[in-house]
């Protein structure tokens, strides 16, 4: 990535890194790259090292993104951080004083528009908006209820350790086949195999896949198509990328957590969601659900709209110009 401070597609777009070496984020950038306007964009996210870009001060007007992520273990038992509201609560995210010039650069010049990512309920303002990660990758064509009921597998758990109650959840999943009566597998590159052998048809995979041996994202989709719920909880932020994957072609599980996203996930509705702890209650009861496949559509349809271009045309160019 350049280490341009400012990043300039034509003269109607101006995106601005909030650090002073130029350092923007690529997922928050690449988002924001194709939008058109004449207001400055500012990305913000925890950087180590991060020095305050002085040049932020000419500015009158800006519209404000923070992608920030605030640790695994974040309670947010102060309500949602936002810059120049309430860091003095979190000082232990943002320790020194080059995050002290930028809390006091947007207290004294608040952004025209707010877009946050960590954004619980209840948060959200006249001009603060949730955003969350786009759907990047191709949304497969849906399937009938015949196709998506004969699936071979039931859920699908793919996880990096950005969170350890991941650990604790891909532990659970094994240790309590036994009572719920399903089988499960640990390999996407016998899955074949595992869904071939005969016997028991309630078939979970659950993979460990860390940064350096990830599986290219055609792979994932494709036993997403094979599977009729797939997992997706916390990371190091409560909202993570597998939010926009793991609807693209199964009935997503998330957790019912107090994150707003710009299109709502709704538990029976669109989702599958209950609170950390009732993973796997939770999802046994929606795999004997007769109508889980119209949760799958529904589903997919939402995704849809957080397919990159979509989102951006839908959805942030919209909030952008009825603010202007």
């Amino acid at each position: 990535m350049e280490k341009n401070r400012f990043y300039r597609r034509n003269k109607n777009l101006m995106i601005i890194s909030a650090d002073k070496n130029g350092r923007i984020d690529p997922v928050w950038y690449n988002l924001f790259r194709e939008i058109e306007t004449s207001i400055p964009i500012i990305i913000i996210t925890r950087l180590e090292n991060y020095q305050f870009n002085d040049e932020l001060l000419n500015l009158d007007k800006y519209i404000l993104c923070c992608g920030c992520e605030y640790d695994w273990n974040e309670e947010f038992k102060y309500g949602t951080h936002f810059f120049g509201k309430n860091t003095f609560q979190y000082k232990d995210k943002f320790k020194g004083d080059e995050w002290d010039k930028f809390d006091e650069f947007v207290t004294k010049n608040p952004p025209l528009i707010y877009f946050k990512r960590e954004l619980l309920d209840g948060d959200k303002a006249d001009n603060v908006f949730p955003i969350n990660y786009p759907c990047w990758y191709e949304i497969p064509k849906v399937q009938s209820k015949a196709e998506f009921d004969s699936r071979p597998l039931q859920v699908f758990n793919c996880w990096g350790l950005s969170h350890h109650y991941r650990t604790i959840l891909h532990g659970e999943i094994w240790r309590r086949c036994g009572e719920f009566g399903y089988v499960v597998g640990d390999n996407i590159d016998n899955i074949d195999k595992f869904i071939a052998n005969e016997g028991n048809p309630k078939k979970w995979l659950t993979v460990n896949s860390p940064w350096y041996a990830r599986k290219e994202m055609n792979k994932i989709t494709e036993v997403n198509e094979l599977s009729k719920i797939s997992i997706s909880v916390a990371g190091a932020g409560r909202h993570c990328f597998r939010h926009s994957e793991s609807p693209m072609a199964s009935v997503m599980y998330l957790w019912d957590d107090g994150i707003n996203y710009s299109y709502p996930w709704i538990h029976n509705v669109n989702c599958i969601m209950s609170k950390q702890g009732e993973e796997l209650k939770t999802i046994v009861e929606a795999l004997n659900n007769p109508n889980l496949s119209e949760i799958y559509l529904k589903g997919v349809e939402n995704c849809k709209n957080y397919y990159l271009q979509t989102y951006q045309q839908n959805y942030i160019e919209p909030l952008i110009s009825a603010a202007l």
